[in-house]
């Protein structure tokens, strides 16, 4: 069975509570009975003083004890509820006090458990500085308290104890509503998960609480709602490139075949070339449609060796430099440095072929493309840069994406299948780098490679 954050948040602040409450009675009491302890020691010392110091008087101003005389002791023993047993210098008792005199005012149980501890002192009698006699002094522990005493105790620990379960109610009542604050947002969080789970993918959460990981959680699922649209409308385009791609071949294959078996058309070389090119497009997007596939991370194999990254760029330069030429587009390699590094040779010139290859696709004549290759800090630094028509920032966000085109006619002279960037991403990524661009519409655009300088290293 499974239980609701209030009630699990609750428990904990009621079971918290309580031990809280319990560990402090337990200090209290523990401080208490240490004090209280003291109080009475210190008391008991002043009452055997004050027994001595009376003793000592009768030594000194009597030579013997008359009957008088203890009686007194007797009667100051019974109203302090103790009792003396005097002795000589031998210690040979004198004189015993009975405790019978005190059974009259307890009864059985009472006897017995006043019976159970004894404190007992002795102490001497001295008279011109010579020890005359000795005195016991005998009291039960529960004769040692006033009653006055008795009843501060049971006071204070009925009022500690009220304090107690009024704290524990306190605490219970603290933590459900503390509980049902922290769970409400949480609750509208979830909310919206579901509403998102059902597809509305425009839902967002709009919540501002002082609480971080609650924020951080509503940007977590406000960010993957943006991400879940943005992918939603990224496949929508999809599909309708895929729909648009398959259909415009297969009307034309369809077209031609029906013209050619009502005998409108003669099976000519011409019109077979047409459907021959048709097969041809769709092969093409068969193969973009395999791409897609060979991106996924367990199946993109990567086998690095150490590499020269100039000799790199400046194979896959020469491959252009005859397009360049002719489309009177300058390029320039720029690199201050040798510089090597563990690397996929093959897949890293196809990263390099396909930004410059965007590059050109892009970048009016008369115009430029510069590849600059140096050491930045920790990491090296591949950028390529042109002077072409930019990217928009709603083009941005996508452009790394599969199929993604900024050209929206669909039209693969211009276009592309929009796999380029994608590739070139998924590749840069799994060789532990990161790319990014930079982009300005009618100024041209900049791509930058940055990889770990550890790659660099010699191993």
């Amino acid at each position: 069975m499974k239980i609701s954050l209030v009630t699990k948040m609750s428990i904990v602040f009621a079971v918290t509570s309580i031990l809280l409450v319990t560990m402090f009675m337990g200090v209290t009491q523990y401080i208490f009975n240490t004090s209280f302890q003291i109080y009475v020691k210190e008391n008991q010392e002043e009452r055997d003083k004050q027994v001595l110091d009376y003793l000592t008087n009768v030594y000194q101003s009597h030579d013997e004890l008359n009957e008088d005389i203890i009686m007194s002791i007797w009667h100051r023993a019974m109203m302090g509820h103790y009792y003396i047993t005097l002795r000589d210098e031998e210690k040979n008792i004198i004189w015993k006090m009975e405790r019978t005199g005190l059974k009259n005012f307890y009864n059985t149980t009472e006897q017995a458990e006043r019976q159970k501890d004894v404190i007992e002192t002795t102490h001497p009698i001295k008279v011109e500085n010579r020890i005359v006699a000795y005195v016991d002094i005998t009291q039960y522990k529960a004769d040692i308290l006033k009653a006055t005493d008795k009843r501060f105790m049971r006071s204070l620990y009925i009022g500690l104890a009220n304090a107690s379960i009024l704290g524990v109610i306190a605490s219970a009542l603290f933590g459900v509503v503390n509980a049902k604050a922290l769970a409400k947002p949480i609750i509208q969080i979830k909310n919206i998960a579901d509403i998102l789970q059902k597809g509305n993918l425009t839902a967002r959460v709009d919540l501002k609480t002082n609480t971080k990981e609650i924020d951080d959680l509503t940007m977590s699922i406000n960010h993957l709602g943006s991400s879940l649209e943005e992918q939603e409308i990224l496949r929508k385009r999809l599909t309708a490139d895929i729909s648009h791609e398959l259909r415009t071949p297969l009307n034309v294959l369809k077209n031609h075949i029906e013209a050619l078996i009502d005998g409108i058309w003669e099976p000519t070389t011409d019109r077979l070339i047409v459907c021959y090119d048709e097969v041809d497009r769709l092969t093409d997007l068969v193969k973009d449609l395999e791409k897609i596939t060979s991106l996924e991370p367990e199946l993109l194999v990567i086998e690095k060796e150490y590499h020269s990254i100039n000799e790199i760029i400046e194979a896959t330069i020469s491959q252009f430099e005859p397009s360049f030429r002719s489309k009177n587009i300058q390029i320039n390699f720029e690199a201050a440095e040798q510089i090597a590094a563990w690397v996929d040779k093959n897949k890293m010139k196809q990263v390099i072929f396909n930004l410059i290859s965007n590059a050109y696709k892009f970048t009016e004549e008369q115009g430029s493309v510069t590849i600059s290759l140096f050491y930045k800090d920790q990491d090296i630094v591949i950028q390529v840069a042109d002077t072409g028509i930019g990217i928009s920032p709603e083009d941005k966000k996508y452009i790394f994406e599969r199929f993604y085109r900024c050209e929206k006619s669909r039209n693969r002279k211009t276009g592309g299948s929009g796999l380029g960037l994608a590739i070139v991403k998924r590749i840069i990524e799994s060789q532990e780098g990161k790319i990014t661009v930079e982009s300005t519409v009618g100024i041209g655009s900049q791509f930058t490679i940055i990889f770990p300088r550890s790659l660099a290293d010699l191993r």
